[in-house]
């Protein structure tokens, strides 16, 4: 093999392992919240978040807490490597399979508390190759009801997404791309753009434009700490009236402790402060009114448990 072929190959290599440091997740935010927080390995999550409670009128108050679970599942992986032709390249694809509850309540309120369910399944892809670059792809369906719409007439929504990855040297990488969702109606398309830079040897920031910040650290070889905020809600059935549907918004600021129990177990403790928060009651995509809950505290729990071998070997996230 040539000098010129060796170097070749390297970079490729080098590449490869990038993917695995480009970004920890980022939201559409637009109406479901979509994490791609890319983990290319088979394994299962569960989690749970609970905020605190917090007036939005002088006598009525507004909590939520989510609880969440997924599968990964690997569909097809694939490594070419023509050293003749200098043509290498590496897939994966993966199906996404997530389910999860959100218990709202509107205490001394005329507001009924529904709790809400969401149901989704996925299609994830990434594709490296020596010359085009880094790729990612998914396309997500899901449901998100209260307990009465989810039997009897469930609104089916998608989005989906396709970004491009450049690295222009070992520690600054960005990306680009389109993303669309159909939500209860109303179809967006949606810009994505971010970066991630190594700003020391252990020190990180990456940011998802414009919903997204996050400097992170490690602070052992099998943990690492980060600060950072991000916009967060979701859009759901709610049936406070005829066909309304409740959007809620958020500003999460937080700090988020990363650890790995285990050869193949993880665990992220986050502690944080919502704030900026909106709920809105929709009926044909136009806002009937809307609430404004004080900031609160939060704290959310995540267990991740990966099995087998992977290519990649990244963190992925679907609908939830």
């Amino acid at each position: 093999m040539s000098k010129k072929q060796i170097l070749l190959v390297e970079r490729f290599i080098k590449c490869t392992i990038l993917i695995a440091v480009i970004f920890g997740f980022f939201s559409i935010g637009s109406a479901q919240t979509l994490n791609l927080g890319f983990l290319f390995r088979p394994g299962f999550t569960a989690g749970m978040e609970s905020t605190k409670k917090s007036n939005f009128n002088d006598t009525s108050d507004f909590g939520i807490n989510k609880y969440r679970i997924q599968a990964t599942i690997p569909l097809k992986t694939k490594l070419t490597a023509d050293f003749k032709n200098l043509k290498f390249s590496a897939r994966q694809t993966f199906l996404t399979l997530n389910a999860s509850t959100r218990t709202p309540e509107f205490s001394n309120s005329v507001i009924e508390s529904q709790n809400i369910h969401t149901f989704s399944v996925g299609i994830t892809g990434l594709r490296a190759a020596l010359f085009s670059g880094l790729w990612v792809y998914s396309a997500n369906i899901y449901v998100s009801e209260n307990e009465n719409s989810l039997t009897s007439s469930p609104q089916i929504n998608g989005m989906g997404y396709l970004a491009r990855i450049k690295l222009n040297n070992l520690k600054f990488i960005y990306f680009y791309g389109l993303g669309a969702v159909s939500n209860y109606g109303n179809i967006s398309a949606i810009p994505i753009g971010g970066f991630t830079t190594k700003i020391s040897k252990k020190t990180r920031l990456t940011a998802i434009l414009p919903i997204q910040a996050t400097l992170s650290r490690k602070i052992f070889k099998t943990a690492k700490l980060s600060v950072g905020s991000t916009l967060s809600g979701f859009n759901s059935v709610y049936r406070n009236g005829p066909d309304e549907n409740l959007n809620y918004r958020q500003l999460k600021n937080h700090i988020t402790l990363d650890a790995k129990l285990s050869k193949n177990g993880k665990i992220s403790l986050e502690a944080g402060y919502g704030t900026f928060r909106k709920i809105s009651f929709l009926k044909d995509n136009d806002e009937i009114y809307h609430l404004n809950p004080k900031s609160a505290p939060y704290v959310s729990l995540t267990f991740n448990y990966t099995v087998g071998k992977s290519l990649f070997g990244l963190k992925l996230d679907g609908v939830d």
